[in-house]
């Protein structure tokens, strides 16, 4: 019984070493990978021109878009606009002929 209960403090003893060598590791290796200002700095900048290149691009995209939808409104207005000529030809040809 006697043996029994040192084991157990034993256990115990070795758990509560390992973890706080485990914390007090920790805690420098942390310390240790916290970037400095020049890293933060660098990171935001990148992170900038990345949003900077981005809105740029999609402003190419919807500039591009506009002018197909130009190109195809004025394409729809000419088809309209030989449509009309074309029925009011059509139109004098009937009356001429009656």
């Amino acid at each position: 019984m006697h043996n029994l209960i040192v084991r157990r403090f034993l256990i115990i003893g070795a758990s509560l070493l390992i973890l706080l060598g485990l914390e007090l590791v920790t805690d420098s290796s942390l310390l240790l990978n916290i970037p400095n200002d020049i890293d933060v700095i660098t990171y935001l900048s990148q992170q900038s021109e990345r949003e900077q290149a981005f809105l740029e691009a999609q402003r190419d995209y919807l500039k591009t878009q506009s002018d197909i939808l130009q190109d195809f409104t004025k394409k729809l207005d000419n088809q309209k606009e030989t449509i009309l000529i074309e029925q009011q030809r059509i139109e004098e040809e009937r009356f001429k002929a009656s």
